[in-house]
């Protein structure tokens, strides 16, 4: 499930109310699943794969079609990992994500990291089985 379902919904209504998505979805076909990533906390016994004197954020992911949240903390300073993805179910029975979507929110999360390490967030995307349509805001002021 979707972490923040109402600023997604927000976000949503704007993205159709936009000619070029129409154009987009008669394109590709119509909308099949949602992915939201937002900020978010280290968990506790989360390892780090590199430890260095850099600032870690922690990102996660959510779906609408999947009761699993993947997280990962980075460098983005330098959009380095600093742990691996993690898995935290949202049901005690929740299916594990595929690996595409995995790979999705890497995509789309390194994507979005500026090259002065400066993000913003939430990242939202649309999904159908051809293509998406991302939204990156841009980094909050003072960052």
């Amino acid at each position: 499930m979707l972490s923040n379902p109402e600023l997604f919904q927000k976000v949503e209504e704007f993205i159709r109310s936009q000619d070029s998505f129409r154009k987009w979805e008669e394109a590709n076909g119509a909308v099949k699943g949602r992915m939201m990533i937002d900020a978010a906390e280290l968990p506790e016994g989360v390892e780090l794969i590199q430890d260095r004197d850099d600032k870690i954020v922690a990102f996660e992911a959510s779906f609408d079609f999947y009761d699993v949240v993947l997280g990962i903390g980075i460098y983005p300073r330098t959009n380095e990992p600093a742990t691996r993805v993690w898995f935290v179910r949202q049901t005690p029975d929740a299916e594990l994500p595929d690996e595409v979507w995995v790979e999705f929110f890497l995509e789309k999360l390194y994507g979005a990291i500026r090259g002065d390490g400066s993000f913003g967030y939430p990242i939202c995307s649309l999904v159908n089985d051809t293509s998406d349509v991302t939204i990156v805001p841009g980094p909050p002021r003072g960052e």
